[in-house]
């Protein structure tokens, strides 16, 4: 009787399947845009990395270079921060903070165009675009002073945060007074998140899905000059404007909302200001502007895993992704393939994914909307698999000992006494496998979106990957033809293809640092260097010095 129940139940699972070698692309009623399943499987191992690190500041920092688009909500009540150098509450579009650190650096006081001396300035590439905006462009866009300081000679987001080597080359200005605020979200707030390091400027293509598919702008490059965050913010808060959205969601050093409506009835609550103090209110400014540093990069780091579930609220069941189209995203940088680029996307295919990107926040910009939590399915895979294909790839593992942990991950799905000493895979257990987190999913399909299909297709083509993997070492363990090593030997070798294959960012950390006072660090824009992208170590104050030389942003190899 077991045995066929768990036969119906495989039937029906694999009855309540989409096909995987669908060729037909999702096309919403009235529309001629959508995701392609062909697309969406081929490019199934991004698609799962993308829901993986969306909002979280590791997965974003290691794969920066973001090709996706999130409709988000922020609660009513949550507290957001604003560093300028003027105390009159803004009156156009602005930057939030979500953290104190972040704005803090902001609110300096001294000279208002003139930053700290010993944080880090990114070395720019000479321009290169077919179209460069001028500051006279932006003229008509009254600007505040935190505006202002955000256009550079090098348009620099973190212009109140780098060195200006020609500071002793002008006359001094006259200096100013920081002004730090708070602001609270007096209703829901909706915004468009981008994902990857999105608010970061350097030459690896961080800026292509804003650039080339939201901005439609028309680019002949092979690295990037930088537009200036007030460009940004123009041109995104147009934008948001058409499509009634209340702004942006991006990260740097820190995720930063661009929020286009600071009046009052905006959206935003004042609730409190507070002056900085200048260099010599203070004991050792030297020291303070060292730990400024160091704070912003440790409150970064906090984020490392995502925020609290109250903080910000995606609508996965809206994600866009470059990654679900039929094109090319291949980085014209052989060195750097592993980052994926937009540039080659021809006209006709930006205009198609950015349409359809209007189309899926004209639809669910009203209301609460249904959707389906992939996070939380790609979490429950990641964290069932990723320490024990890390231990049985790496591990000093003996035949007993991987059986065990083969065993652990695969009994569940298998029926004894029928399949104890199966030497084949069974396919019923891989079905159950493939499909044991999906299964929440799979009951919602009267709510699934036509991106919610491509989702299921890229996260069952990785699950049914692991589990077929799984399987193939359990029927290595259990043949008597194979003998002990070489079943050691093909079981790590299957492991590890998997694992360069799933290119997962939990394998990338320091782990546990070995005082609080550290934090494991990855390049974040402006700072840190190529070393620390290809082996993230844990930084303490000490290091601050270091990692403000690093280079790994100018896209320079060496430095």
């Amino acid at each position: 009787m077991l045995l066929s129940v768990r036969h119906l139940l495989s039937f029906w699972l694999l009855v309540f399947s989409i096909p995987l070698t669908s060729t037909s692309a999702l096309v919403a009623p009235g529309s001629s845009y959508g995701p392609d399943l062909d697309a969406a499987r081929r490019n199934a191992f991004h698609i799962f990395n993308v829901i993986h690190c969306a909002m979280r500041q590791w997965g974003s920092s290691v794969n920066h270079n973001g090709v996706s688009f999130f409709l988000a909500t922020v609660p009513e009540g949550n507290l957001f921060y604003h560093g300028s150098s003027s105390p009159d509450r803004p009156d156009s579009f602005e930057w939030l903070a979500f953290e104190v650190e972040h704005a803090s650096g902001f609110a300096l006081s001294g000279d208002p165009r003139m930053p700290p001396p010993g944080l880090p300035r990114p070395t720019n590439k000479p321009d290169t675009f077919s179209w460069q905006p001028s500051y006279s462009e932006i003229s008509g866009t009254q600007m505040s002073p935190t505006q202002e300081s955000h256009v550079t000679e090098d348009s620099s987001a973190q212009n109140r945060l780098i060195e200006d080597d020609d500071r002793g080359k002008h006359s001094p200005p006259p200096t100013s007074r920081g002004y730090f605020q708070t602001y609270r979200a007096s209703r829901p707030l909706k915004l468009i998140y981008i994902d990857g390091m999105g608010a970061a400027e350097g030459c690896w293509g961080t800026t292509d899905s804003q650039d080339l598919l939201l901005l439609g702008l028309s680019r002949n490059f092979t690295d990037g000059p930088r537009l200036g965050d007030t460009v940004y913010g123009r041109l995104l808060c147009e934008l948001a404007k058409e499509w009634g959205v209340d702004g942006w969601v991006r990260m740097e050093t820190g995720f930063e909302i661009i929020y286009c409506d600071f009046a009052s009835g905006g959206g935003l609550e004042f609730v409190s200001q507070h002056g900085s103090a200048f260099p010599n209110e203070t004991e050792n400014s030297q020291w303070e502007v060292k730990t400024l540093l160091f704070e912003l990069l440790r409150a970064a780091a906090k984020r490392h895993d995502g925020f609290s579930s109250g903080r910000i609220r995606i609508d996965w069941s809206s994600m866009v992704t470059a990654f679900a189209y039929d094109v090319n995203t291949t980085n014209p940088d052989l060195e750097r393939q592993d980052l994926p680029r937009l540039i080659e996307v021809t006209k006709e295919e930006k205009e198609d994914i950015g349409a359809r990107f209007g189309e899926v926040v004209a639809s669910r910009k009203h209301g609460v909307n249904p959707m389906i939590d992939w996070q939380n399915i790609v979490d429950d895979i990641v964290t069932r698999f990723s320490d024990r294909l890390n231990f049985i790839t790496h591990g000093n593992l003996s035949v007993e000992m991987l059986w065990g942990e083969v065993s652990t991950l695969l009994n569940p799905f298998l029926n004894f006494p029928e399949d104890r000493n199966a030497s084949t895979p069974s396919p019923i257990g891989v079905t159950l496998c493939t499909n044991h987190y999906l299964n929440a999913a799979m009951m919602r399909r009267d709510i699934w979106t036509l991106e919610d299909t491509a989702n299921f297709i890229a996260v069952k083509v990785v699950a049914d990957k692991i589990c077929s993997s799984l399987f193939q070492i359990r029927t290595l363990l259990s043949s008597a033809r194979v003998g002990e090593e070489s079943a050691l030997l093909k079981s790590r070798t299957i492991a590890g293809t998997l694992m360069d294959q799933l290119q997962w960012t939990t394998w990338k950390g320091c782990g546990r640092c070995a005082s609080s006072w550290q934090f494991c660090f990855i390049p974040m824009f402006p700072t840190g260097s190529v070393e620390d992208y290809y082996s993230p170590n844990c930084k303490g104050l000490d290091d601050m010095d270091d990692v403000v030389k690093g280079c790994y942003w100018a896209g320079v190899v060496p430095c």
